[in-house]
């Protein structure tokens, strides 16, 4: 056999070798994973609540109390497309790795991971006026379906205002520190209510 032949074969040999190597480095290489950023979402409704929360699949994620002050906070949520519902409307919101990309609907974007739901179309309001009878007196509206509290810290005897603002229309009982005092009703003829303390 001739020493060119040879020569040849060699060098496709060696480039055989060369290209198996190159292929062993590819296939041992690790296949980039998939991050996933998971993120917790802040919501603002008006008073004590259900809030529940959907997936872009319409599936149900999971279903929250909010508390007297009305804020809730979610459970770790991935990337995606989510709606929000409660008694004050829908909203519609997507996660990126980054938080809140973008709301449409009953709620805006108030923080990187809060939502507050608007209180434009809520204009009921409740004013009470009246002599402080206790160093701290703490009022509450509850109704069937909605809850909302403020706490007063004043001195005995002291004029006090309280506003409660943002209410939907509806039957109310108006406490102090857990005591009745009378019952309010809100509506769109009367959205506006002003009780005067004895």
């Amino acid at each position: 056999m001739k020493e060119s032949v040879l020569r040849i074969i060699c060098a496709v040999l060696l480039l055989f070798i060369g290209m198996g190597i190159l292929a062993g480095v590819i296939l041992a290489m690790p296949e980039k994973e998939n991050v996933t950023a998971w993120t917790k979402i802040t919501f603002q409704t008006r008073g004590e609540q259900t809030l529940t929360l959907y997936n872009q699949d319409g599936v149900l994620v999971d279903t929250i109390k909010t508390g007297k002050d009305g804020k809730c906070t979610t459970d770790l949520l991935e990337e995606g497309v989510y709606y929000g519902v409660c008694k004050e409307g829908l909203v519609s919101f997507s996660l990126n790795a980054y938080g809140i990309e973008q709301a449409t609907g009953a709620a805006r974007i108030t923080e990187k991971n809060g939502l507050t739901f608007s209180s434009d179309s809520q204009p009921g309001e409740v004013r009470i006026y009246g002599s402080a009878r206790m160093a701290v007196c703490t009022y509450e509206l509850v109704s069937a379906e909605y809850r909302c509290s403020r706490t007063l810290h004043c001195r005995e005897g002291k004029t006090i205002e309280c506003i409660f603002d943002s209410l939907p229309n509806g039957d109310y009982t108006l406490t102090e520190n857990g005591r009745t005092l009378c019952r309010v009703e809100i509506t769109e003829e009367k959205p506006v209510v002003e009780i005067s303390l004895p």
